[in-house]
């Protein structure tokens, strides 16, 4: 939800994983207006999956973690919502416990790296192209 709680977004995910399914598969994420869930927009990456997606808080961007199915390639990515183009990718390692956030009023995310421990690194990953 973004700070204002009016936009959703939620992932459509497969039982299994991502490296489990074939490359004609995809799975994206809605976006839906809150409280009435009227679906805005339909996120989705031929042949990947789309997981874990965040939103920012003054509802601008989106971004999730892909995976290429059938491999274990993961990225995250970052589209914007009003026109529904991917602005930016970035290469992470694979961890299926990778944690997104943006900052408050910002276009910084903080990505965790792996999510097993208290005291484990962050990354600031300053979104490209005038937003925040």
């Amino acid at each position: 939800m973004n700070s204002d709680e009016t936009l959703c977004a939620i992932s459509i995910i497969k039982r299994g994983l991502a490296h489990e399914q074939k490359p004609k598969d995809q799975y994206g994420f809605k976006l839906l207006s809150f409280p009435k869930m009227k679906l805005l927009r339909h996120f989705q990456i031929p042949a990947h999956e789309l997981i874990k997606a965040t939103l920012s808080p003054d509802g601008k961007l989106v971004v999730a973690e892909a995976s290429e199915c059938g491999k274990r390639n993961p990225f995250i990515v970052v589209f914007d919502i009003k026109t529904g183009r991917e602005i930016a990718r970035r290469k992470v390692e694979y961890s299926s416990s990778t944690e997104m956030a943006f900052l408050a009023r910002s276009n910084v995310l903080v990505m965790t790296t792996s999510g097993h421990m208290k005291s484990e690194p962050i990354i600031l990953w300053r979104i490209p192209g005038g937003y925040g």
